[in-house]
């Protein structure tokens, strides 16, 4: 009976250390600085519970009048999953690929694509080379299909289809980063 008192106290201490251990870490987690991005907004906002709410700038692209929100990438593994098991993205929204050098060899297949989208060349001048227009969601992975620039390029914009036309974007058309570097 002794034996199966101490057993039950050392059960209770270890949950006892658990649920401490499980305050202490939500109290850093709680009391630590994140920031929430979100792609169908225009800011980032910053919370903490000892902070006040402060608003920055969310990285940006303007193509004539036209303002899309973008989320940036990068690296490799960003850059081939792009928008591959999104279900959505925000009306002004996108996405911008920043290749590191000027290449033609650039090219994109649209694998778990759940909406059409328009997808714009950009050469290293920030000057429209290339404009794919309703891109389709539908995927074979028997025989899929490649897109790729003409000519050199070094950015890649992603929106929802529609957005060349709605916005009468076209080859020429100059674009400006905002807030991206």
């Amino acid at each position: 009976m002794f034996t199966v008192l101490k057993i039950v106290l050392k059960i209770i201490v270890a949950i006892v250390l658990i649920i401490f251990i499980f305050k202490l870490f939500g109290f850093i987690f709680n009391n630590t600085l994140f920031i929430k991005r979100s792609l169908i907004g225009d800011t980032l906002e910053t919370n903490t519970n000892t902070l006040s709410k402060q608003s920055y700038t969310s990285p940006s692209v303007k193509i004539n009048s036209a303002i899309i929100t973008v989320e940036v990438v990068r690296d490799d593994i960003s850059m081939q999953k792009g928008l591959s098991g999104r279900l959505t993205l925000g009306e002004n929204s996108g996405m911008l690929f920043l290749f590191p050098t000027t290449s033609k060899s650039y090219r994109f297949w649209m694998p778990d694509m759940h909406f059409p989208i328009d997808l714009f060349w950009i050469n290293s001048d920030k000057v429209i080379v290339g404009i794919e227009k309703n891109i389709s969601p539908n995927f074979d992975p028997a025989n899929p299909h490649y897109y790729n620039p003409t000519v050199p390029i070094q950015f890649v914009l992603e929106t929802n289809a529609g957005f060349a036309q709605k916005n009468n974007i076209k080859i020429g058309d100059t674009v400006v980063f905002d807030n991206i570097t």
